[in-house]
């Protein structure tokens, strides 16, 4: 079975980096030849419900060589419960992602909270990003327990990560 991500997340830099970290610890993807993996970097969330047709061109083309092609969208969840714009933007990209078959993977309420287990000011987040992903210490028994929740939950510091990515990869 050889598999295709198109990975579609908030952030070229900090996102990208805790995802190809999780990745490699959860699937070891450097070393797989089976898997190729594709990010799609979003300016803003609210320019999750406009990516299709990137993603969509990278599909066409993988199919031709990979037996399973699947769009991830990586999302922060980013406290729905304080703001109802944000509540509203998160449901325009679960039908969105409904719509086009894409599987939402959500961090709640973001990817830092989740992976580090604390908040991280906007203006760490590139340097928290880096350090996390050259670190070798990370303690991933409470990565674990925060990754595998199937519903998003008011539960902070949580996600469905494995869930989806285990239902592509194994």
């Amino acid at each position: 079975m050889s598999v295709h991500l198109v990975v579609i997340c908030e952030s070229a830099v900090s996102d990208q980096l805790y995802l190809q970290k999780l990745l490699e610890h959860y699937y070891d993807v450097t070393d797989r030849t089976d898997i190729k993996i594709d990010y799609l970097p979003l300016a803003t969330k609210t320019k999750a419900c406009s990516i299709s047709k990137k993603a969509n061109l990278m599909i066409k083309a993988a199919k031709k060589v990979y037996s399973i092609s699947a769009v991830i969208m990586v999302l922060d969840y980013d406290y729905p419960n304080l703001n109802s714009e944000q509540a509203l933007l998160n449901q325009k990209i679960t039908g969105y992602c409904k719509a086009h078959g894409y599987h939402l993977v959500w961090m709640n309420p973001d990817i830092e909270q989740v992976l580090l287990g604390r908040k991280v000011r906007d203006s760490a987040k590139r340097s928290e990003a880096i350090a996390y992903f050259r670190s070798v210490s990370t303690d991933w028994n409470q990565v674990d327990i925060r990754l595998h929740h199937r519903i998003c939950t008011k539960q902070k510091s949580s996600s469905n990560f494995l869930d989806i990515l285990n239902a592509i990869l194994k």
